[in-house]
């Protein structure tokens, strides 16, 4: 399930999903993707839950494992989630503004381009 670029880049990026509905999105991420990283790819892991990406803690070791571990380690780690979820895990718009701002500063210091 994964893609390894023969001709790309040697970055590793994995995509924490929760099911069906965010898979879909792998062929769309990947075409996007290619059109703008022509040469320097790089290899998308899918680690698919089954089920809610857990939170706190545990997320924040599960993201430190996959950046430490692996062969290669992953040099990123995006997480593909439901805003609503039914439950109160999300207060508002800020909470995601700041998760992202956190992932972009990761991915900007893997080396991968923002835009």
């Amino acid at each position: 399930m994964e893609h390894r670029s023969s001709r790309g880049s040697p970055l590793k990026v994995t995509i924490l999903v929760e099911g069906r509905t965010e898979m879909a999105f792998r062929p769309h991420l990947r075409a996007f993707l290619e059109t703008r990283l022509q040469g320097r790819m790089p290899r998308l892991d899918f680690f698919t839950y089954n089920g809610r990406i857990p939170k706190e803690e545990k997320l924040r070791r599960t993201v430190e494992t996959l950046l430490s571990v692996g062969n290669p380690p992953s040099s990123a780690v995006i997480a593909l989630t439901d805003v609503y979820t039914g439950t109160d895990d999300f207060r508002d718009a800020q909470v995601g503004l700041a998760l992202s701002r956190a992932v972009r500063v990761r991915v900007a210091m893997a080396g991968l381009p923002l835009g």
